[in-house]
């Protein structure tokens, strides 16, 4: 079943590797880590060549160089400026809908199924904002982990505008079941969530229309150093 499955050639596959760098571990070429490093820890250094240097008290370190393919946005400086402003302040008017939203005591936030679009907006407020974090503090020549925020921004935005929308939905919803009472409440709070899903979709066409040019980066891997790929 091994042999059938490919299971004893993938063993030995592995068990061979794993000596290859054991052995280059032990001459010195390759950080004593490398290879064997967790998979955050690859895609967060995805592109960079490591190696070892020896300090003054004769103990190693590892070292790191970035030698991947940068990515770069088709604006000048101040055109980064202001998208990077433009979405921090259409992500701050989204967040002050929603807390508008749903922190009103109004009937409808009370009932389940509202309180579970709330819900859902509310974690998807919070990834939005770490993905915002990561795309403010990336640098003007992105490497392939900041490139990648990207793309995760992009995927938050869109989700936390259809959370947002969901809102709307259910808060609709509500609405029509309950013709005979004071809506009013409601209806702002329906109005707010649609404004704070308009925001967070802005921020998604904006950064859609965004062009990005690749090119490697100049840097040149020092001997026996070891590039960290996904």
């Amino acid at each position: 079943m091994l042999l059938k499955n490919g299971g004893l050639g993938a063993a030995m596959k592995s068990l061979k590797e794993y000596t290859k760098k054991r052995e280059w571990r032990q001459t010195g070429g390759m950080p004593e880590s490398a290879g064997f490093h967790s998979k955050g820890y690859r895609r967060y250094f995805e592109g960079y060549s490591e190696y070892l240097v020896e300090k003054p008290n004769g103990r190693r370190k590892i070292e790191r160089v970035y030698t991947g393919v940068y990515h770069k946005q088709e604006l000048n400086h101040m055109q980064r400026i202001w998208i990077r402003t433009f979405y921090c302040i259409s992500f701050g008017m989204s967040l002050l809908l929603f807390l508008f939203c749903a922190t009103r005591n109004v009937p409808s936030n009370y009932s389940w199924y509202v309180a579970t679009a709330e819900a859902v907006s509310t974690a998807s407020l919070f990834w939005t904002l770490c993905c915002l974090f990561h795309y403010m503090t990336a640098g003007e020549n992105m490497t392939l982990y900041e490139y990648h925020c990207v793309d995760k921004l992009k995927k938050a935005v869109k989700w936390t505008s259809g959370a947002l929308f969901g809102i709307s939905v259910t808060t609709a919803i509500y609405i029509l079941l309950h013709m005979k009472e004071d809506i009013s409440g409601e209806l702002a709070c329906l109005v707010s969530a649609l404004g704070a899903s308009g925001m967070c979709m802005e921020i998604y066409m904006a950064e859609k229309k965004i062009r990005y040019a690749s090119f490697l980066s100049p840097n040149k891997a020092p001997e026996q150093s070891n590039q960290i790929d996904l």
